[in-house]
């Protein structure tokens, strides 16, 4: 009598608890995210495709307040909204229903970029590879048109910047 019940639990279980799949399918192209507010953080997230699928990750952030770190930055769900305001963004990308604090990179969220690289004491630039991100339009964890959101260690947003592909040609 119970079987349907238990085998509902025992799928939506699993399914609550998947660990995230490397992407790996990313094609070679670029997208960035700029944040230009000379009040705020400014600078730039670079994603660019790379050859074996995954996704090299630069930033170049500057302009963080004194006091309020360290701080955190993740890839959000929706675009900034036309009045700028970073509450617009939504939550983070997390297709997989990943926990921002699973100390294991596959069972993070996909967007938790801090959790997974680093928090920001300030300035900052870096440059790693991302293999749970992806580039692909037919991806889960497809970033395109999404945004790049920064917060203060008590996770209010200061600074938030669209990502959108560019040609990798003007960049050089």
């Amino acid at each position: 009598m119970y079987v349907p019940q238990l085998a509902f639990l025992t799928v939506w279980s699993a399914w609550m608890n998947q660990v995230q799949p490397k992407a790996n399918d990313s094609p070679q192209d670029v997208y960035i995210a700029k944040f230009s507010d000379p009040n705020k953080v400014n600078g730039f997230v670079q994603f660019t495709g790379l050859q074996n699928g995954s996704i090299s990750v630069s930033f170049d952030l500057h302009g963080f307040p004194q006091t309020g770190g360290p701080f955190m930055y993740h890839v959000h769900q929706a675009p900034v909204p036309v009045d700028g305001d970073c509450m617009g963004t939504l939550l983070h990308l997390n297709p997989y229903n990943g926990n921002i604090n699973n100390p294991n990179a596959n069972e993070k969220e996909i967007g938790d970029l801090s959790g997974r690289y680093g928090l920001l004491a300030g300035d900052s630039k870096q440059t790693y590879v991302d293999e749970y991100l992806s580039l692909n339009p037919e991806s889960l964890a497809y970033i395109g048109g999404r945004s790049v959101t920064v917060h203060l260690a008590d996770n209010s947003r200061i600074a938030c910047a669209n990502i959108t592909q560019v040609d990798a040609s003007s960049l050089f």
